[in-house]
C-alpha cells in the first residue's frame, strides 16, 4: 500500500525574541510619546488642561496596535500548527494502523503457512494458515528455531545449519523445496517451503510460504500404482492374442524398417558432407544433394538429365576418361584425384569415388558418384611441404633440404669436374641479444641476417638455417679460393654493421669456417663436418673472421673431442680436486681466508692446466656442474676448518659466466649454504669485471639478492674490463680484487704503480676492500702496504695447495678465541 506524503502546514510568520520584542515595544512607546508632545501644543490653551488626561489615553491607543501584531499573532500561529501537527500525526498513525490490519487480513487470509525468520533461522513472526496446519497456538512458535517445524536432517546443507543458518537460508532464497514438517504432536507431513528475502534496517529476514503436500505426493503415488496394475491388466489380456497376430507384428516391423532405412538413406543423401550424384546406365544424372549444389554452383534443374562431363575441366585427356570406364566395366568401381570446372568457370581438385549399380539380372542399371572437395588437403599438403624443408621463421632452406641440394651439387661437380664451397656461419654474441632482449628480438635479428645473406649472395647459391643462430651457404662454381676468401669477407662485414631490433643497435658479428669440393669431402657429412671445424677454429682466433679447413684442424678437434669426453668422465669419477690459495692481511700478516682453484688429475696424463680445460668446459656447458662442485666442495671444506676454531675463514668461489647467467643460481647458492651447514659469511663469490658489465641490470639483481643473503662480493680481475665508475657505483660490492698484470710489474712500472695506487684511493672512497692477486716478490708487498692495500694472494705467500697443506699452513697461527 502506498502512502501519499504530508502536505506541509504554512509556514507561520517568523517570531520575535521576548527580549527584541520588549526593545520594540519600549521603542514605540518612546515614539508614541514623543508624537503626543508634538500634537498637544497644536491644541493651545487646552493643551495644559488635557494634557493630563490626554497623554496616557493616547499612548495606551498607540500601544494596543504592535501589542496584537508582536504578541498576539505569533501566539495565535503557533497554536494553529500545533493543532495541525498534531491532526497530522493522528491521521498517519490511523492510516498505518489499517494497512497493519490490512496486511495482517492478508496473511491470515492466504492458504499457506507463512513465517518470517531472522538471519539466524529463528521465527519472528507467523500467520493463521501455519497456527493450523502446525497446530501450535498463535504466537506459541514466535522465537523457536525453524528445526522445530522442519526436519532438517533431511535436506542438503543440514550438517552446517547450526554454525551458519544465513548460509542455507541464503541457498534456499528462489527454490522450491521439499521437506518434511513437524507438527506439535510430532506427528510429521510433507511440506513444500518457498522463501524469499527482505532488508529492514539494518538486518536481512526472510519470508517463508509452506504448504501441505501430503495428500498430493499419496494421489501421485496411487496414480502410479494404479497405473502399474492397468498395464499389468492389458498385459494379461493380450498375451492371449500374440501369436495370431505375430506374423502381422513382424510384417509391420519389416515395413517399419524399410521405411525406416529409407528415410535415413535420404538423410544421409540430403546431409552429407561429400558430393553425391545418381545416374543411369547411359550416364544421364538422375539425383543430386545439395553438398553437389554447394561444391559445384549448378543446381538440380540445370543438371537433371545433364551427363557428368558438363563439369569436365579439360585438364585430362581422352585417356583419363578411357581408363576410369575400363576399371567401373571390369570391377564396378573406380577412385582417384580429378579436376573439374565449378560453373562460375573456377577449376578445383575433388577426389571422386564412383560405384556401379546392378540389378537382379546383374546388369547395371545406376552409376553413384561421391566426390569431395580436396582444395585445403592440396593446399595443407603443400604447407607441411614447406615446413618439412624450409624454415618457419626466415622461410630459408632448413637442414634437410639443404642436404639434398648439396647432394645433388656434389654429384653434378663430380659429372662436370667442377668445384663447390659450404660456408658455415655462426653468429657472434647472438646469445646477448637473445638473452637481454627476449627471444622475439632474437628472431627479428635472425630474420634480418637471413635477408642480408640473400642480398650479398647469387640466386644460384643456397643459403639455409641449420638451427639457432647458424647458417650454411652452398656456393656452386665458387672459383678460386681468392674469390671465396674475398666473399666470405663480404659477409662478415654485412654481418658486422649494427642491426636494428626494437628500436635499439646492436652489434653481432660472425665467424665462417670454409670447406671446398672435392678437397675437404665429397658427401654432405663430412662437407659440412669440415666447414664446421673450421668455423670453430675461426672463432678461436678471435672471432669475427674466417677459416679455410684444413686436415690439421681434424686433429686438434679429434683431440678437443676426446678432452671432452674425458672431461665429462672426470665429473662422473671424482677427478677433480680443489686447491686453495691463501688470501693474507696484508697490516697483520696472518691467513684471512683462500680463493678455491679447480684442479684436473688425469689418471694417465697427469695434472692438466686449467688453461686449457676451463675454456672447454664453458663452451661445453660443463662448467655449470663442475662449478656446483666447486661450491659444495668448498664450502664443506671451510664448515670443517671453521669448526676445528679459525672461524673467521672465508673462502673466494669464482662465478662462471654460465652460472651468471642462469636463471637458479640464487636458488643454487642458498641450498649449498643449508645442505654444507656454512654461515653466508663464510663465502664470497667472485665475478669477473667482463661478466659484471655484459647485462649490467643482471647483475645488479643477482649481486643484490646475494647480499641480502649476507655474502661477500667481489669484482675479480678488476682493470682489464671496460667497466665505468658509474657502474660500478650501482653494484652492491665489498671487495675489487686488482688483476696480477698490474701488480707483476708495479715497482718497475710506473704506469702499473699509477693503475694500482687509483684503484686502491678509488676503492677506498667506496669503502670497499682490494685484494691483490699475484703479489710474488717483498718489493710487491711493501708497496701495497704503503698504500694501504688492506689484502694479498700469490707465490710470495703460497701456490694454490691441497686441504691437506693448506691446513698446515693454518696451525701455523692462532685460533679464534
Amino acid at each position: 500500500m502506498s502512502v501519499s506524503p504530508q502536505r506541509s502546514a504554512p509556514d507561520a510568520p517568523s517570531e520575535l525574541h521576548p527580549i527584541q520584542a520588549f526593545l520594540l515595544l519600549l521603542f514605540w512607546a518612546f515614539i508614541s510619546e514623543v508624537a503626543i508632545m508634538l500634537l498637544l501644543p497644536l491644541l493651545g490653551p487646552l493643551s495644559q488642561g488635557v494634557a493630563v488626561f490626554l497623554d496616557p489615553v493616547l499612548l495606551v491607543f498607540t500601544l494596543i496596535l504592535p501589542i496584537f501584531f508582536i504578541l498576539y499573532l505569533p501566539m495565535r500561529n503557533r497554536i494553529v500548527a500545533q493543532k495541525q501537527t498534531k491532526a497530522a500525526l493522528t491521521l498517519a498513525n490511523i492510516r498505518l494502523h489499517e494497512e497493519e490490519n490490512r496486511l495482517q487480513a492478508i496473511l491470515n487470509s492466504t492458504l499457506g503457512a507463512v513465517i518470517t525468520l531472522d538471519a539466524k533461522g529463528i521465527i519472528k513472526d507467523t500467520n493463521r494458515g501455519f497456527d493450523s496446519l502446525f497446530g501450535y497456538p498463535p504466537g506459541e512458535m514466535v522465537g523457536k528455531g525453524i528445526d522445530t517445524i522442519i526436519a532438517l536432517e533431511r535436506l542438503m546443507g543440514h550438517s552446517t545449519f547450526r554454525q551458519h543458518p544465513e548460509n542455507i537460508l541464503n541457498q534456499w532464497v528462489g527454490s522450491v523445496i521439499e521437506a518434511e514438517g513437524i507438527c506439535r504432536d510430532a506427528s510429521r507431513f510433507i511440506v513444500e517451503l518457498t522463501l524469499g528475502k527482505y532488508l529492514s534496517g539494518d538486518q536481512w529476514f526472510f519470508t517463508g510460504v509452506l504448504y501441505d503436500i501430503t495428500a498430493r505426493k499419496q494421489a501421485s503415488k496411487s496414480l502410479d500404482e494404479a497405473y502399474t496394475e492397468l498395464e499389468q491388466r492389458v498385459l494379461e489380456r493380450t498375451w492371449v492374442l500374440e501369436e495370431a497376430n505375430q506374423k502381422l507384428i513382424q510384417e509391420v516391423a519389416i515395413r517399419r524398417e524399410a521405411e525406416e532405412k529409407q528415410r535415413l538413406y535420404g538423410k544421409v543423401f540430403d546431409n552429407a558432407g561429400e558430393g553425391i550424384v545418381i545416374t543411369d546406365a547411359d550416364a544421364r544424372i538422375l539425383a543430386i544433394n545439395p553438398a553437389y549444389v554447394e561444391m559445384t554452383g549448378f543446381t538440380g534443374s540445370e543438371v537433371i538429365g545433364a551427363n557428368p562431363k558438363i563439369l569436365r575441366s579439360g585438364r585430362h585427356g581422352a585417356s583419363f576418361y578411357q581408363e576410369m570406364w575400363k576399371s567401373l566395366g571390369e570391377t564396378g568401381q573406380w577412385k582417384g584425384e580429378i579436376w573439374n570446372r565449378k560453373k562460375t568457370g573456377e577449376v578445383f581438385p575433388k577426389w571422386l569415388s564412383i560405384n556401379s549399380v546392378r540389378d537382379d539380372a546383374g546388369r547395371t542399371s545406376h552409376y553413384v558418384g561421391v566426390f569431395s572437395d580436396i582444395t585445403h588437403v592440396q593446399a595443407t599438403e603443400e604447407r607441411m611441404q614447406h615446413l618439412a624443408y624450409f624454415d618457419p621463421l626466415t622461410h630459408l632452406p632448413n637442414r634437410m633440404l639443404f642436404r639434398d641440394r648439396v647432394t645433388q651439387e656434389v654429384s653434378m661437380s663430380q659429372r662436370e669436374g667442377t668445384q663447390a664451397a659450404i660456408f658455415f656461419i655462426d653468429l657472434d654474441r647472438f646469445k646477448y641479444v637473445n638473452d637481454t632482449m627476449g627471444h622475439d628480438a632474437g628472431d627479428q635479428l635472425l630474420v634480418q641476417v637471413s635477408e642480408r645473406l640473400q642480398k650479398r649472395l647469387r640466386q644460384t647459391d643456397t643459403i639455409a638455417r641449420m638451427g639457432g643462430d647458424e647458417f650454411t651457404v652452398l656456393l656452386p662454381n665458387p672459383g678460386e679460393g681468392q674469390n671465396i676468401g674475398h666473399l666470405a669477407e663480404k659477409v662478415i662485414m654485412d654481418l658486422k654493421n649494427p642491426f636494428m631490433v626494437a628500436d635499439q643497435e646492436f652489434f653481432i658479428g660472425a665467424s665462417i669456417g670454409i670447406a671446398i669440393f672435392p678437397d675437404d669431402g665429397v658427401d654432405y657429412e663430412t662437407l659440412t663436418k669440415n666447414a664446421d671445424i673450421a668455423m670453430y677454429h675461426a672463432k678461436e682466433a678471435g672471432r669475427g673472421t674466417f677459416k679455410f679447413f684444413s686436415p690439421v684442424m681434424n686433429e686438434k678437434t679429434n683431440r678437443r673431442l676426446s678432452m671432452e669426453m674425458d672431461l665429462r668422465k672426470a665429473l662422473e669419477q671424482n677427478e677433480l680436486v680443489l686447491y686453495y690459495q691463501p688470501k693474507i692481511d696484508v697490516s697483520k700478516g696472518l691467513i684471512m681466508g683462500m680463493e678455491a682453484l679447480v684442479r684436473w688429475m688425469h689418471p694417465e696424463k697427469g695434472m692438466i692446466s686449467p688453461g686449457d680445460f676451463i675454456p672447454l668446459a664453458e663452451e661445453t656447458g660443463l662448467i655449470v656442474p663442475m662449478g656446483l662442485w666447486v661450491l659444495v666442495t668448498a664450502c664443506r671444506q671451510v664448515r670443517t676448518w671453521r669448526s676445528m676454531g679459525w672461524k673467521h675463514l672465508r673462502v673466494a668461489v669464482n662465478l662462471s659466466a654460465r652460472q651468471v647467467q642462469g636463471q637458479d643460481i640464487v636458488r643454487q647458492v642458498a641450498d649449498i649454504l643449508a645442505d654444507t651447514g656454512l654461515g653466508s659469511d663464510g663465502l664470497e663469490l667472485e665475478i669477473t669485471e667482463s661478466i659484471a658489465m655484459s647485462d649490467i641490470t643482471r647483475t645488479i639483481g643477482i649481486i643484490t639478492e646475494f647480499r641480502q643473503m649476507g655474502l661477500h662480493i667481489s669484482i675479480d680481475d678488476f682493470g682489464t674490463g671496460y667497466s665505468s665508475l658509474s657502474y660500478l657505483k650501482s653494484l652492491p660490492l665489498h671487495a675489487l680484487k686488482i688483476d696480477q698484470s698490474f701488480v707483476r710489474d708495479l715497482v718497475e712500472n710506473s704506469e702499473d704503480a699509477s693503475i694500482v695506487t687509483s684503484i686502491i684511493s678509488m676503492a677506498a672512497a667506496m669503502n670497499l676492500e682490494v685484494v691483490a692477486e699475484g703479489v710474488e716478490t717483498e718489493a710487491q708487498l711493501a708497496f701495497l702496504a704503503k698504500h694501504h692495500c688492506s689484502h694479498a694472494q700469490g707465490y710470495f705467500f703460497s701456490r694454490p695447495v691441497s686441504a691437506e697443506a693448506f691446513l698446515e699452513l693454518l696451525q701455523k697461527q692462532p685460533k679464534d678465541e
